[in-house]
């Protein structure tokens, strides 16, 4: 039986850390491929450095390695390609992580999830690791037609190398019960009615105009607040924000679990997510499945995932995000409809569904 080996680093962190949204869509393709029975080839996975001893093999039915070596050693010996390509030797090896060492001989289906990494990486090195692994891919996987696009731009690559498969949303976030959100909002202190914001931590996720469009918004007293999910906020931020932090009309949360993530996302108004760049939008939909509307921005891949239920604003509105902060202040937004609509629209991204395209496309590489 043929053998396909998924290097899954990005599902391992330190603790106190998240997984982020590359790990997160690694973490949830694996789950919903162990769910699927008798797959006609073998699966097994593994990791390297040190945080593979930090590894959740929970809902992954499949065999698992680790190299618990430091990266910089792994790296520098190449450990992680002789060992592919000499102990473990797979028939198709999958990377879902953008790139990472690879070589000519072994088949090699690579997921980039965007080029915002490789068009912002200094480091000609890792630069030159990215181009090897793209033109050693024998394919490459992409979560959204925008995506797609940018890569066969960016690569000068042929359309038929490179192919799209949406990512799914996780059963996770769904509506929680009164009695739940009652004590998270509770235990992390959270006000009765609040904008929210996840994923604040990069300058592209444009929170800055986020947090001007609240201080006009909040110009005259409102009930609303503003919640960021962000555990070390610069202080260019922190001082923009200053009074309003004072007067606990912005809250900043630290480090949350994934389960009080659900709550907070259940408990907001709305989700505001005005992203200048986004290879897929994880948040969307996150948000979508816990009952709450979105407002994010029309560019990159965002319209595919916010589809006609989200509202949209440009990344330099100001007085668009404050408009709509108005409109959810003064309930003139029609929340039953946008949640019908909502409920209907996210069976589209199945976790189920992404896998059994992913199942396709192995078998078609093999």
């Amino acid at each position: 039986m043929d053998e396909i080996l998924i290097k899954a680093c990005g599902v391992t962190y330190r603790k106190g850390q998240y997984i982020t949204g590359v790990g997160r869509s690694t973490l949830e393709l694996m789950k919903a491929l162990s769910k699927i029975n008798n797959l006609p080839f073998k699966l097994y996975y593994y990791t390297t450095g040190l945080r593979a001893n930090n590894m959740d093999r929970t809902d992954i039915d499949f065999q698992y390695f680790k190299i618990p070596f430091p990266d910089k050693i792994i790296h520098i010996t190449e450990l992680d390609v002789l060992y592919r390509k000499y102990i473990l030797r797979p028939n198709l090896v999958h990377i879902p992580h953008n790139y990472d060492d690879s070589y000519k001989e072994e088949n090699l289906l690579l997921t980039i999830h965007d080029v915002w990494g490789y068009k912002n990486i200094t480091n000609k090195k890792e630069k030159k690791k990215w181009e090897r692994a793209v033109y050693n891919a024998s394919c490459i996987v992409t979560c959204s037609q925008y995506s797609k696009s940018m890569i066969e731009e960016t690569f000068n690559l042929p359309c038929s190398k490179v192919v799209s498969i949406p990512w799914g949303i996780s059963s996770d976030f769904n509506k929680v019960s009164p009695a739940i959100l009652s004590e998270c909002k509770t235990r992390l202190n959270l006000p009765s009615r609040y904008f929210l914001s996840v994923s604040c931590s990069h300058p592209r996720k444009n929170i800055e105009t986020l947090i001007k469009a609240f201080i006009q918004f909040n110009s005259k007293k409102r009930e609303h607040k503003l919640v960021l999910v962000w555990s070390n906020p610069p202080k260019s931020i922190l001082n923009l924000c200053q009074k309003n932090i004072e007067n606990s009309d912005i809250i900043f949360l630290k480090y949350i679990s994934d389960k009080d993530l659900v709550s907070v996302y259940n408990g907001a108004t709305a989700t505001f997510f005005p992203t200048r760049y986004e290879g897929f939008g994880f948040p969307i939909l996150e948000s979508f499945a816990c009952n709450t509307p979105v407002v994010t921005c029309r560019n990159t891949s965002l319209p595919e995932v916010g589809g006609n239920i989200a509202l949209y604003t440009d990344e330099d509105g100001v007085d668009e995000m404050s408009y709509y902060m108005e409109l959810f202040e003064n309930e003139n937004f029609d929340l039953h409809l946008f949640r019908e609509q909502a409920k209907n629209y996210i069976k589209r991204f199945s976790w189920e569904n992404t896998a059994l395209q992913y199942v396709e496309l192995y078998k078609s590489l093999l």
